[in-house]
């Protein structure tokens, strides 16, 4: 985990670990990747200003089309 900053800009950028079950049930999903949050202090208040995230894991493939 990284924190920095300067003035009225401030930064955290990490690695992110998620495990999801649905709430019906069925399998897990997880996922892991990287993110980056951009603060702005406005008026004495640390605002967030972007969010931005990617996921170190491959997409899923899609399902196959319904037989007809």
């Amino acid at each position: 985990k990284d924190v920095g900053g300067y003035g009225t800009l401030a930064y955290v950028s990490g690695t992110y670990t998620v495990r999801v079950a649905p709430p019906g049930g069925g399998a897990e999903q997880r996922d892991r990747g990287k993110y980056l949050w951009i603060f702005r202090n406005l008026g004495g208040q640390w605002r967030s200003e972007y969010e931005m995230w990617s996921s170190d894991l491959p997409v899923p493939a899609p399902p196959p089309p319904p037989s007809q």
